[in-house]
């Protein structure tokens, strides 16, 4: 593990969201990530000390995967492609180098207006083509070792995030649409004005004053010739970052897209409208993993990756709108955040309409409040309070009747239930400690009969030398095993004598 950003499973489940997930299935964003990860060159160069490599295996969101390998198309191609043979190719910002193509005055843009080609001239006869966009890049970067051992399901992503930048550039250049930022929430949320199928739920319910009445924020949108809108999203105003380089810093941020028939081209292209008219300074990613409340990024395509929030004013009973990222709502402290990690008690990814808040439990192990019931704790002789749902670092000890941290715990060699180390009952024979005296006893009597020890049936112990134990014959006319020293008690005593004709020592 010390070449990823993960220490153990338990960080390797919260990095990938196993936890949400419940029964283990990966979303596609994950399965991209994982298939990168799991490149044995990569993790191979990165133990040689490849800083590039290093710094991959640390990646663990869409947007700097990206980045990274932009990057390093660029750099391949600079350096194993040969001067002069190799020609430079900038389309929609991502910049390569190509032995096999290069462009023309039209820089990629198709005459008859297919968003989805880029025209090039093949240098081998000089010729004019087309070819579709995503298949474009796969041709260029086979042409390096990098591109050569990208994983499949990396590379067809890398495809479908370069289709989409290149539309997205080519219909900006020939403008068809749009763009309108506004207060018109009721009108984004009418499918009297959506062209097609938004896949919204939020969609003819009426809960628009949400924005209206609760929050900083405006309305964004596209429409084609006929006034109807084909992309919205709703712009925060006044996003406040918590942590991370922008600490401090109030960010204008685009909430996730929607779309006619949820095409993403069209999402890219209000994203670009808001970024080129100075309405935003970040977005929420378009595509993998545009559901975390983490998938931000800056006008650059850069991860925000931060912890934020903004002022939402709503209470108990309010009109409440599907949140998709602020949805963690403090009505106390009037923030809504975009991590469950601090203190809330309201949860606006509800589709109900109305907030609905609930009564919050201070775990204090954790510092934080929650919604789950909270059970009492021990750890280093200190009691807190632990959020039933987060109980990982204790265990139930059953003597003590209470949960204990497991830094505190042992668990018994004889037994295997848990006790506490400070009332553990500690054997200097067997060097291990056990919950009570009775199982350090009987795990001592085993541990001598196991290291051929005398067994006194009269003293019912054991006896490390075995001319320590001799017999007799008792009240029952019984020959029995005795130690010396009981013996002679017994002989002082008058309750044992030799026999004569025997010479063995019986009970009188």
């Amino acid at each position: 593990m010390l070449y990823y950003k993960f220490k153990d499973y338990e960080g390797f489940k919260e990095l990938f969201g196993l936890r949400e997930c419940g029964n283990g299935v990966k979303t596609r964003r994950n399965k991209i990530l994982l298939s990168f990860l799991k490149q044995h060159s990569l993790l191979k160069r990165a133990i040689a000390g490849d800083e590039s490599a290093l710094f991959a295996l640390q990646i663990s969101d869409m947007a700097t995967l990206l980045m990274y390998f932009k990057d390093n198309i660029f750099y391949y191609g600079e350096h194993e492609l040969p001067w002069p043979q190799r020609c430079i190719i900038d389309l929609a910002g991502w910049r390569m180098f190509s032995e096999k193509y290069r462009l023309d005055g039209q820089n990629g843009i198709c005459e008859d207006k297919d968003y989805r080609s880029v025209r090039y001239v093949n240098r081998e006869n000089d010729r004019v083509f087309k070819m579709k966009a995503g298949k474009f890049l796969k041709a260029v970067l086979m042409e390096t070792s990098f591109g050569r051992s990208i994983p499949e399901p990396v590379l067809l992503w890398l495809c479908e995030e370069f289709t989409q930048a290149w539309e997205t550039y080519t219909r900006g250049k020939i403008p068809e649409y749009e763009l309108h930022v506004d207060d018109e929430f009721a009108k984004i949320y009418d499918q009297d004005y959506l062209q097609g199928d938004f896949h919204s739920c939020m969609v003819d319910e009426g809960n628009d004053d949400f924005y209206s009445d609760f929050c900083n924020c405006k309305a964004a949108y596209l429409t084609d010739q006929d006034d109807m809108i084909i992309a919205r999203c709703i712009i925060f105003n006044e996003v406040h970052v918590m942590d991370g380089p922008l600490k401090g810093r109030t960010l204008r941020l685009a909430e996730r897209q929607y779309s006619t028939d949820g095409e993403e081209v069209l999402k890219r292209c209000l994203v670009d409208a808001l970024i080129q008219g100075g309405y935003i300074d970040g977005y929420k990613r378009v595509g993998a993993d545009c559901h975390s409340g983490h998938a931000f990024v800056l006008n650059d395509g850069s991860s925000l990756g931060a912890d934020m929030w903004i002022r939402c004013d709503a209470d108990d009973g309010d009109t409440c709108s599907y949140m998709d990222s602020f949805k963690y709502l403090d009505t106390e402290s009037c923030r809504a955040y975009n991590d469950d990690c601090y203190d809330h008690n309201a949860e606006l990814d509800t589709t109900d309409g109305y907030v609905t808040t609930y009564e919050r439990n201070y775990d204090s192990w954790h510092d934080c409040y929650t919604s789950n019931d909270v059970r009492t704790v021990y750890s280093g002789g200190c009691e807190y309070t632990c959020d039933e749902d987060r109980m990982d670092d204790f265990v139930y000890v059953e003597c003590e009747g209470e949960y204990h941290h497991v830094d505190d715990v042992g668990t018994c060699e004889r037994c295997g239930e848990y006790f506490l180390l400070d009332k553990s009952e500690y054997s200097e024979l067997t060097e291990c400690d056990y919950c009570c005296e009775e199982c350090r006893e009987e795990d001592e009597e085993a541990w001598k009969s196991r290291h051929g020890w005398t067994w006194s049936e009269y003293d019912d112990e054991y006896f490390e030398n075995e001319e320590d134990v001799t017999v007799y014959i008792n009240s029952f006319g019984r020959e029995v095993t005795i130690s010396v020293e009981s013996l002679n008690d017994l002989i002082e005593s008058g309750s044992v004598k030799v026999n004569e004709d025997t010479g063995v020592y019986e009970y009188v």
